[in-house]
């Protein structure tokens, strides 16, 4: 209780000293369980014997000490490992493959700026006030190269290491015959003849970013059907009509500005 009035005081105050508190035990934990996952992967051992893992622990009963925690990063582990293992990855791959993803986590969070851990705490506050909300920084610069740049009319959901297709746009160049699936896994994105590069782990932003190009390029995408092997599909980026999405943005329940369509890669 004392530690959640200093954070509504503090924003009240403009002191955030207690957000830049919070970030370094972040911090500090991210390389603590990049290194301890480190260790499990190096020890064959660690995936002996039985387990399970609960992706939604919402509601679940948090690790009170480093042996529940790491327990619970066993199990996480554990269960990484077995979805590229059902993703056809070799154990190598797979070692190569969690061992990246693990120390990106950490490398993501030690990279963060001033600035970042500002917004990011920000936005989180005023989520909590309404689920709607959302923090903007002023002046923030606008990525004119987004602008510039159309996809494929494919909509994903992160459901694992692996993301989901869970929307194909009509008439877009995904919706093609022969084109993604409902239901398939995204495992490999390249663009036009280079090699595939393993998804697992990117931030859901750069997989939008990789999919999406100049009009008329090529990207390649190895998929995963819920049903089948594993197959490489090639589509042609084009602009992708679809029917806006309209949303308000509230504010303390007042209406401050309309929302155009959300744009899918």
């Amino acid at each position: 209780p004392q530690a959640r009035g200093a954070l509504a005081d503090g924003i009240t105050r403009g002191d955030l000293a207690p957000a830049f508190a919070i970030f370094a035990m972040l911090r500090k934990a991210a390389d603590e369980r990049a290194a301890f996952a480190k260790k499990i992967l190096a020890d064959p051992s660690g995936f002996e014997g039985p387990g399970s893992w609960q992706p939604n622990r919402s509601r679940a009963a948090r690790a009170t000490d480093h042996a529940g925690l790491d327990a619970l990063w066993r199990d996480l582990v554990r269960h990484d490992a077995l979805e590229l293992k059902m993703a056809g990855r070799t154990r190598s791959q797979i070692g190569r493959l969690l061992d990246d993803r693990y120390a990106a986590m950490a490398r993501r969070i030690a990279g963060m700026t001033e600035w970042m851990v500002v917004e990011t705490f920000l936005d989180a506050s005023a989520r909590v006030a309404d689920e709607g909300n959302a923090y903007y920084r002023p002046g923030k610069p606008m990525d004119w190269s987004d602008l510039m740049s159309v996809g494929i009319g494919l909509g994903l959901v992160q459901r694992g290491p692996y993301p989901e297709v869970s929307h194909l746009a009509p008439g877009g160049p995904a919706q093609a015959n022969g084109g993604p699936g409902l239901g398939d896994r995204l495992l490999a994105i390249a663009e036009g003849d280079a090699a595939l590069e393993d998804v697992a782990g990117l931030p859901f932003d750069e997989i939008a970013r990789r999919l999406r190009g100049k009009p008329g390029s090529t990207v390649r995408l190895q998929l995963l059907p819920a049903q089948g092997a594993a197959r490489t599909v090639v589509l042609v980026r084009d602009a992708v009509k679809s029917q806006a999405e309209k949303s308000m943005v509230l504010v303390g329940g007042r209406k401050i500005a309309d929302a155009g369509s959300f744009n899918r890669a």
